[in-house]
């Protein structure tokens, strides 16, 4: 209890966000490597300055600060802080390359390590830029923390703490650093497999590389301005399906799934993945069947509902161009997410089952006698009081947040529609947008949406510590009154 109400020592994060600035140090040096292979010399030296002053920081912090084992609230506060501090570090060479604003070019970053796939950059085809924002999509994918508790640390409760701020799986392997481990190993191996089936598929090895780095992350981001639509053929859309599908699901199903297949539908989130995925795909068809054939619906269907329900952000159509009916359906649908462990993001699958499961036992509560134990569970996970308190919790706030940030658009004079729209986009870090999002959006805007993409990568709750006063310096106790 202690720890919930006293504030955080500032001297005993330090060390450990010096590990967090050489990480990202070297997170910054793939990019310098990809610019001096292609020979723009000047961007490789301004990735390496970066990377270099960046690294250099962060051994300053780690050479002379003590080691502490953290406690919770101080790892929230490292979680939190980092995903914009790493934002606003990636935006200074996207700022000094591109030659956009840097306001721009933040926004830019941040829709990159959030894995949202919003943009609002002209049409840049500079082969540096697309391969960064892609990296930068495959990095928040899995998680900074991830690389950091992989090179830097040693088992210990402060890499549990870190790792379960991060990461929403189960410890499936005996310790953190094992678990990290095999999630990055399954995280690589799509990765490769879907570079394999992009290139097999008719992608030059560039598309296919920024393409795998991307929807493996469920990020978005592509090398093409018309996205998806600008490859021709059908074995592109359905290659990138699959991908998007093992981009949403639970990372740690899958080595169970190499020694028993069959494990794949019995997992929970998949199967009401499917059943969200298949109402809205015939929902989507035949709100498109107003205007177009069923035949050229389905696969533009198909297509934007996985894309929306794994909140990747591709897409084969203009989404502008969609009928008011079938943008509802998506709207929906990024609403929902994928599962929890996977880099997707919305609410999640696992809380709205969790929902459908209070609901269940409200209803059987009026028939069985009240000293009937009925246990909350997911599948076959017992879920503790506490735990639904957060998800619960959780919901709530997202709907206060896209209630807001909808609002503020709506007074800039935006409908509800596309305002709604591009808020549950960038709040599920999805990045489908309506057109909204563009290099003329007015300055709040393009932070408000900024805003949301980092509440929803984050979920919310860790940036409210953040700012929460009494996290940082302790307030005065009122005294009690003495009664004579």
């Amino acid at each position: 209890m202690y720890e919930l109400v006293s504030p955080i020592e500032v001297g005993r994060i330090g060390k450990y966000f010096g590990y967090f600035l050489m990480a990202l140090g070297i997170i910054l040096l793939p990019p310098a490597a990809f610019a001096a292979f292609i020979h723009e010399t000047h961007a490789a030296v301004i990735f390496t300055s970066v990377a270099g002053s960046t690294l250099g920081a962060g051994f300053i912090l780690y050479r002379l600060l003590p080691r502490t084992e953290l406690r919770l609230k101080e790892a929230i506060v490292l979680t939190a802080i980092f995903f914009p501090l790493s934002s606003i570090i990636s935006a200074v060479p996207v700022h000094l390359i591109t030659g956009v604003t840097y306001a721009d070019a933040l926004f830019e970053c941040i829709a990159g390590i959030t894995t949202t796939g919003l943009s609002v950059m002209p049409n840049v085809s500079d082969p540096l830029f697309l391969f960064f924002r892609s990296w930068l999509q495959w990095i928040g994918g899995i998680g900074i923390i991830i690389v950091v508790l992989l090179i830097f640390l040693k088992p210990g409760t402060t890499t549990f703490l870190l790792f379960e701020t991060q990461n929403s799986t189960d410890i499936v392997k005996p310790g953190v650093i094992a678990t990290a481990l095999m999630l990055i190993r399954v995280y690589i191996a799509i990765t490769l497999l879907a570079f394999g089936l992009f290139w097999a598929g008719g992608m030059i090895p560039f598309d296919a590389i920024c393409h795998a780095l991307s929807a493996v992350s469920t990020g978005g981001f592509s090398t093409k301005t018309g996205s998806i639509a600008d490859f021709s053929g059908v074995i592109i859309p359905v290659v990138m399906c699959v991908v998007m599908v093992m981009g949403g699901t639970d990372f740690s199903i899958f080595p169970e799934l190499f020694q028993n297949p069959k494990k794949f539908f019995g997992d929970v989130q998949l199967r009401y993945f499917f059943f969200f995925a298949a109402t809205g795909i015939a929902l989507m068809v035949f709100s498109l069947a107003l205007t177009v054939d069923v035949v050229d619906a389905i696969p533009v269907a198909v297509f934007q509902v996985i894309s929306a329900l794994t909140t990747t952000g591709f897409s084969t159509i203009s989404i502008g161009e969609l009928p008011e009916t079938s943008r509802a359906v998506l709207i929906v649908i990024m609403g929902i997410g994928g599962s929890l462990g996977s880099t997707s993001g919305g609410l999640k699958i696992f809380r709205l089952i969790l929902i459908v499961q209070i609901i269940r036992i409200i209803f059987m509560r009026i028939f069985l006698p009240r000293e009937v134990v009925i246990p909350l569970k997911v599948g076959e996970r017992v879920i503790k009081p506490d735990e639904v308190y957060q998800h619960v919790s959780y919901i709530f706030l997202y709907g206060i947040v896209l209630a807001v940030s909808c609002f503020v658009f709506m007074v800039h004079g935006y409908g509800m529609s596309n305002s709604l729209f591009e808020v549950t986009s960038a709040l599920g870090t999805v990045g489908l947008s309506t057109g909204l999002t563009s290099p003329s959006l007015p300055f709040v805007l393009k932070g408000v949406l900024a805003i949301d993409m980092l509440l929803g990568r984050l979920e919310i709750i860790p940036f409210l510590i953040l700012l929460n006063p009494m996290t940082w310096w302790r307030w005065p106790m009122a005294k009690s009154e003495t009664v004579p």
